[in-house]
This record gives structure tokens, sequence and C-alpha cells, in this order.
């Protein structure tokens, strides 16, 4: 029996539907996370590592980090093609690359970082990657340039709370992570977005979040850039911090 050919790059169509837009008839950013959270599983899957290939071996992805440069909105009705690939490791960290066109316009660019986990000491465990797609991919980034740490917004003082629920929680039962981008979106006034979306979003994610937490959102403008704002989430009572963000918004 001949071995498939495993594809080193995976691409998938995606329609802008009516609960995927906000009032501007914009794509969500937690709309497109999601986008990239589906095709990630799907390729990964493909490759060997996929969810459940990964928890028979006794572990589990993390998402660790992602950032996303905007270039463009998709809008309500238009098809996306959303293309992701593996570019390799960075010390334990497994780097997946996207990129979303609509026909031969590029419009976001992103990277994620993962780790790959074992279930029961939580502590990282190298999961091993067929080197034919990472050599295929090699020097291959969607964004270039050092992507640097996320610092935590000078301030104390949180802008919002936020309960877990039901719709929050994933298979882990643990806060799904574009529920995040959703908390993040929501700290920031209507009338803010109604003028300005985001050219630039990052996110690190610090500490995992389960039923029963309460997170506090501690948010601060960039005194010398009015377009960038830090955030930090807080899990009340505890004060672990499980996450931070970086949003650019665009000029004007």
């Amino acid at each position: 029996m001949s071995k498939s050919v495993l594809k080193p790059v995976w691409k998938e169509d995606f329609l802008i539907r009516s609960f995927d837009i906000d009032f501007n008839l914009k794509l969500r950013l937690s709309s497109l996370c999601g986008f990239f959270q589906e095709i990630a599983g799907k390729h990964a899957e493909h490759l060997g590592f996929g969810y459940f290939a990964m928890r028979q071996s006794g572990l589990v992805w993390m998402l660790s980090r992602l950032f996303i440069e905007i270039h463009e909105y998709p809008s309500w009705e238009d098809t996306i093609a959303v293309e992701t690939w593996p570019s390799g490791m960075e010390r334990l960290f497994f780097r997946r690359e996207f990129q979303v066109c609509k026909g031969k316009k590029k419009m976001i660019s992103a990277v994620s970082y993962w780790l790959s986990l074992n279930i029961k000491t939580l502590r990282p465990q190298v999961f091993p990657i067929d080197e034919t797609v990472i050599r295929h991919n090699a020097g291959r980034y969607a964004i270039d340039g050092v992507l640097e740490k996320i610092p935590p917004p000078a301030t104390d003082i949180a802008v919002r709370s936020f309960g877990i629920r039901y719709s929050e929680l994933d298979q882990n039962r643990h806060v799904n992570n574009t529920k995040y981008v959703d908390w993040i979106m929501d700290s920031f006034k209507t009338g803010l977005l109604e003028k300005s979306m985001p050219c630039f979003f990052g996110i690190e994610y610090k500490h995992e979040v389960k039923e029963q937490d309460i997170v506090q959102i501690r948010q601060i403008a960039d005194p010398l850039n009015e377009n960038l704002v830090l955030l930090e989430g807080v899990v009340a009572g505890t004060g672990h911090v499980c996450f931070r963000s970086k949003v650019v918004f665009q000029n004007g």
C-alpha cells in the first residue's frame, strides 16, 4: 500500500456569513481566529498530529501566541482563501503561518506559536513533525521580522470583568482561544470601533482559564502612540495573568 502524499500547505475557502461579521459588516477578529483554528486543526490531522492523534500519545496542543497583520477586512458575503503551513520549530514552540486572500489580493497575514504539552504533567514535550514538510516550507513566513513579547499595561485598574460561561468553553473545558479575542474587542467602546479597526492584533496566552473563574481586564493606551493599546487579563482571586494583548488601530 503506497504512502499518502502529505500536503505541506493547506488551503480552504471560507464564506463570510452573517454571524461572522460586526456592525460594520466586516469580518470579526474572533471569527477570523475561528477560521485559523479550524484550518490549522484540519492540516494537523492530515499531517498526523491532530487532536485525536495527540490525545492517543498523551499530548495536547496549546496555542501560546498569535500575531495578526490586517491590511484589509473581508466583508459580508465575501469568499476568502485561507492558507496555512508549519514553518518549523523555535526552541520548544511549533510555528504555524496563515495568509488570507480574496482573489489575488492579500488581505491578512498571521503567525502562531504552539506548545505540545503532556496532558498529565502539563510540561512541554516535543512531538516529531515530518521533516519533508518543514523543509518544503523553510524560510516562508507570513510575517517577517522578530515578533517581540507583549509588555504588561502600566495600570492596575480593571476596565471590564468577565465570568466564564458554557458558550466560552472548548472540548478541554477551558476557555476557547477565540473567546479571549471577543473579550478584548468588547473592552473597546463601540464609538471607537465604528471609526477605526485594528490593523495589528497580538495576543499571548499565559494561563488557562476554567469554569467559575472571573477574568478582569486592564488596558491602557500608549502615551507615545494613541493608536496602540496594551491589555492584560488577570484571574480574580489568584492574580494569575491569563493573557496579554497588543492592539494597534489604523490611523484616522
